[in-house]
């Protein structure tokens, strides 16, 4: 069974600006034996539009913004925006990245050496492991992109910080030591990591969307 998919490289670098956005076009005839339908997917339509979500969520922190699945899966949508040839990437679970891999051309990498780390769960592990930039080059610091959903858990925090008019008081998707290990990693700043947290909804008719705590944003949990 072959899906038939019009590609233009995901719009990003780095997902700092816009200017990461190339125009080249191709259209990849890709075999996708386990999908029960070949359909067409616009995958330069679907990257921008998840790009402009994930800006979006990283601009206004703790906020949730609609996101487009690929192939019924967020984390794949997410790793077609930001995966291209000069980045790298490491996955853990269950989710198959074999055709974001074969159409960005990123490398896969150990957790300490990606700059994007895909995750089917928040894991202080992964979390630890990842890269926090140096003095030098802060912006090295990983991007980590974990499926998350509230009905896991859920911990009541009051977030400030750059984006956020004065606090902001809401639940996150999870664990209080998850918080803290962030806290760790986020001390010494402007060296850190920046986090994305995909929620969807359960049934057919599934609601997805992305969630950003960038490194400048302060979490405190409430009792």
């Amino acid at each position: 069974m072959y899906a038939f998919v019009a590609f233009t490289s995901p719009p990003c670098d780095h997902l700092r600006s816009e200017t990461g956005i190339r125009n080249k076009a191709t259209t990849l005839c890709i075999s996708w034996m386990t999908m029960l339908d070949a359909s067409t997917v616009d995958l330069e339509q679907l990257n921008r539009y998840n790009f402009r979500s994930a800006l979006e969520a990283l601009a206004r922190p703790g906020e949730p913004f609609p996101l487009q699945p690929l192939f019924s899966s967020p984390l794949l949508a997410m790793a077609s925006v930001l995966l291209y040839g000069e980045t790298s990437f490491h996955c853990q679970g269950s989710t198959d990245f074999d055709l974001v891999r074969a159409i960005s051309g990123a490398a896969g990498r150990a957790a300490a050496e990606a700059d994007y780390i895909f995750a089917d769960a928040p894991d202080e592990a992964l979390l630890a492991a990842a890269r926090a930039g140096t003095g030098e080059s802060p912006e090295l610091g990983a991007t980590l992109i974990f499926l998350a959903n509230a009905t896991d858990t859920a911990t009541r925090v009051r977030l400030s910080g750059p984006g956020i008019d004065g606090i902001k008081e809401t639940c996150l998707p999870l664990t209080p030591a998850f918080i803290a290990a962030r806290q760790r990693k986020n001390a010494w700043f402007p060296l850190g990591v920046d986090i994305l947290l995909l929620q969807s909804t359960a049934g057919e008719a599934a609601v997805h969307n992305v969630l950003a705590l960038p490194r400048t944003t302060a979490i405190e949990v409430l009792p």
